[in-house]
């Protein structure tokens, strides 16, 4: 009977430490996913701005067009 609870008690501890192996690689996981995630948002976030750049750019850009042929038909009456 000693033997036998020997090794009961070993498998309850190769179980115990196989789930905190598994534990700690998850922590380690969700950790490496977090630092992704926050990368990945950076760069989202770098783009998004870039874009809203060129789109204020293209704006100025028409309505600076628009006031020229404005202007131009203006002078065209004059």
């Amino acid at each position: 009977m000693d033997k036998m609870q020997k090794e009961l008690n070993n498998m309850k501890n190769d179980v115990k430490e196989g789930i905190q192996k598994v534990g700690h690689a998850v922590k380690h996981t969700a950790s490496d996913l977090k630092s992704d995630m926050k990368g990945a948002m950076a760069s989202i976030e770098m783009k998004k701005d870039d874009l809203m750049e060129q789109y204020e750019e293209k704006k100025f850009s028409r309505e600076i067009k628009k006031q020229m042929e404005k202007e131009s038909k203006k002078n065209m009456k004059h």
